[in-house]
């Protein structure tokens, strides 16, 4: 999953609390609780605005179950915080590349009107169609029997 650090230099904001009458000792307190907000203020934005514009959504508790900041949320011993996948379903790295993903041959299990040609009767041509599967269910290889009939021993 991608990930980035940001750095802050917060010794303006330090200076300003002590002003106001902040002591030192809440200054990691104050930070840790700020950064903590901060990021359940992003994750909120990431499910209700930038994922529901991404993709198309099916369904719309997904993310919300998904993105989490909890087991890396910021103390004052510790100042960072991480939202991260805890489903680890989501796949936001492949949403994070972009693009749109094409099949790399010509055998697909739901085929495009793009990639099967039709003849002018509408048909698809045999080549085009699906083959029997090897040792597969053939017609007119089973021979069920009539009611009250005795099926032959092979």
């Amino acid at each position: 999953m991608p990930t980035f650090g940001v750095d802050f230099d917060f010794s303006q904001i330090e200076q300003r609390a002590l002003a106001l009458g902040a002591t030192a000792d809440q200054m990691p307190y104050i930070m840790a609780t700020t950064l903590n907000m901060a990021a359940e203020n992003t994750r909120s934005y990431l499910i209700e605005t930038t994922w529901p514009s991404s993709v198309t959504v099916r369904n719309r508790s997904f993310m919300k179950a998904a993105l989490t900041t909890k087991g890396s949320r910021a103390t004052k011993g510790d100042l960072t915080v991480e939202i991260y996948d805890k489903l680890g379903r989501a796949n936001l790295s492949l949403h994070a590349k972009g693009g749109t993903r094409r099949a790399k041959g010509g055998n697909l299990s739901i085929p495009s009107s793009v990639n099967v040609q039709r003849t002018s009767g509408g048909a698809v041509p045999t080549q085009q169609q699906p083959k029997n599967l090897r040792n597969s269910f053939k017609r007119g290889c089973v021979h069920l029997p009539t009611p009250g009939q005795v099926e032959p021993e092979a």
